[in-house]
């Protein structure tokens, strides 16, 4: 079975947008991936555009082993060769999950448990069990999910947090080998944040307006 790396974007493309597209698509080809760009709101039509990236578990992508899920704004660094696919565990788990996890955790007990698993949304990898496991817990009610349909309010997270949490997965279950290091550069108008990412080595970058120069170090963290 094949793997493929897919992005998500619900409105007009932005040129940071394309770019990341065209970094990604070459990166796949390159590991042997297929790639597609997911558009619209194929999930669930009600919810945020971040919670369409649930999307990768699918029946659609059942032919595929390994699903890696990015955002439509990060980009592999030129001269990485190594393969995500040959890299072990899901998602990133930093000082900034463990705090959302937490806090999800404390606001919605009756969907949202410590001990089940959290993954930042930057980027997911799952193989064909683990989505299928994950999918089993969707369907019927749903009213839940309304409780992430606003910006900035867990969204994909929380509704990938209570999929694993009503499949009964523990963090003990799962591993979490992803670590970043974070670098912020502020400027008048101007700030860029670097997420390094140790195992993937792909680099984040945020644009909140006309980018300024960015010279992060190369710094690899470990857990």
């Amino acid at each position: 079975m094949t793997n493929i790396i897919l992005q998500h974007f619900d409105g007009n493309l932005r040129p940071l947008d394309e770019l990341s597209m065209a970094n990604i698509k070459e990166y796949a080809e390159m590991v042997g991936a297929e790639y597609k760009l997911i558009t619209g709101r194929p999930f669930r039509r009600h919810l945020t555009s971040p919670c369409q990236k649930v999307h990768m578990l699918d029946e659609e992508f059942d032919g595929y082993d390994q699903v890696l899920m990015l955002d439509i704004d990060m980009f592999a660094p030129k001269g990485m060769t190594e393969n995500v696919f040959d890299l072990e565990g899901i998602g990133l788990y930093s000082e900034v999950q463990n705090m959302l996890h937490r806090k999800i955790a404390t606001t919605y007990p009756l969907f949202a448990r410590y001990s089940a698993p959290y993954w930042g949304g930057a980027i997911y990898k799952m193989n064909l069990e683990m989505r299928k496991r994950l999918r089993r817990n969707l369907g019927g009610n749903e009213g839940w999910m309304n409780s992430y349909n606003k910006a900035y309010v867990f969204e994909d997270e929380g509704i990938m947090h209570t999929l694993a949490n009503f499949e009964g997965l523990t963090n003990q279950s799962l591993t979490f080998p992803f670590s970043i290091h974070v670098s912020s550069f502020k400027e008048i108008y101007s700030t860029i944040i670097c997420f390094f990412q140790h195992s993937f080595s792909f680099i984040f970058i945020n644009f909140f307006s006309p980018p300024i120069q960015c010279n992060c170090p190369s710094t690899k963290t470990n857990l």
